[in-house]
């Protein structure tokens, strides 16, 4: 049951990031809208300065809005607003390009989170289309397998996520990272508190089409965070090994094209190696990028960390930042 007055308190926040969604949230909220619980929720529309009818469709679908300068924007800054905007005591993190498929996704989320104190958080199913994508699409299906099998391994992900409010405000998403905020909040936080795979929770992941453009901004992004996990924080990633251009991950590449190959996919095939060569260079300038700054982000981390122990987030949200 979607509130839309401030009388009632809800029990969940949605929060979704928006620039110029307007196509996307038109199709999104109405699933939003129409799903079944036994539970009040409110809808957070966090909008970039989008150009487009974004904020007209989100005011549409009773969701609240609260608007961020395109020059303040950043991931993690911005679900750390969402979780100090929510009235819930379970913050839900949405992707615009991640549309439910079931009218009941919502309750399957967060349902672990109301029967178990001990969960910190939860994380649905994914699907993106390999005839599209087939370098994620193909992936998704190991990270994210339908229920009765296990996952390959925990992909807890911002797209499709619930999380304990009261943890969020002890724990914020670390702004310096730039990327990859969701998966370094679990490697710090999974050797105290319990994440839940819900593949009941099922969303298709779609964007218009394949962007080789999309990939070149955010292989650069991606070496950078690994930089940060790996040498700022010390801690293991099993997306990263410790060399670039590793003969394993050569061989895994191979592999996948010749999957690729087997299943009919011959141009995919063909693309496969030259794709992830192609990551693994715009990794390494991301990587060399994050350890010629490192001083500069090891002194802002530190703050960032002194902060959170002293109970005074750094939110540096933007004087210009405002609510409708």
């Amino acid at each position: 049951m979607i509130i839309t007055n401030n009388r009632t308190t809800p029990l969940v926040s949605i929060i979704i990031r928006a620039r110029d969604e307007a196509r996307g949230l038109s199709r999104l909220l109405p699933l939003l809208v129409q799903q079944k619980t036994d539970f009040p929720f409110e809808i957070w529309v966090l909008d970039n300065e989008s150009q487009d009818e974004t904020a007209s469709v989100a005011r549409a679908y009773q969701a609240q809005i609260h608007v961020i300068p395109r020059n303040a924007f950043n991931y993690s800054t911005a679900l750390n607003l969402g979780a100090e905007l929510a009235r819930g005591t379970i913050v839900v993190n949405l992707s615009a390009h991640c549309f439910p498929q079931s009218d009941q996704w919502l309750a399957y989320l967060v349902e672990p989170l109301r029967r178990d104190d001990t969960i910190c958080a939860t994380y649905g199913r994914q699907w993106i289309d390999a005839q599209l994508n087939p370098y994620e699409g193909e992936a998704n299906d190991a990270f994210f397998p339908p229920a009765g099998q296990q996952p390959l391994l925990v992909a807890f992900s911002n797209a499709n996520a619930a999380i304990r409010k009261s943890i969020l405000l002890q724990h914020h998403f670390n702004p310096y990272i730039k990327i990859l905020e969701d998966h370094l909040f679990y490697l710090e936080l999974s050797p105290h508190y319990t994440f839940q795979y819900v593949p009941e929770a099922f969303v298709h992941h779609e964007h218009d089409r394949f962007s080789m453009r999309y990939y070149f901004k955010r292989w650069p992004l991606e070496g950078w965070a690994f930089h940060f996990i790996m040498k700022q924080r010390g801690l293991a990633t099993p997306f990263k090994t410790n060399h670039f251009f590793a003969k394993s991950a050569l061989q895994g590449y191979y592999q996948f094209a010749q999957m690729l190959h087997q299943r009919g996919r011959k141009k995919a095939a063909l693309a496969t190696v030259p794709f992830f060569l192609l990551r693994e260079i715009f990794w390494v300038q991301g990587w060399l990028k994050a350890r010629l700054l490192s001083p500069l982000t090891a002194y802002q981390d530190r703050a960032f960390l002194y902060a959170l122990l002293s109970k005074r987030p750094p939110l540096n949200h933007g004087q210009n930042d405002r609510t409708e």
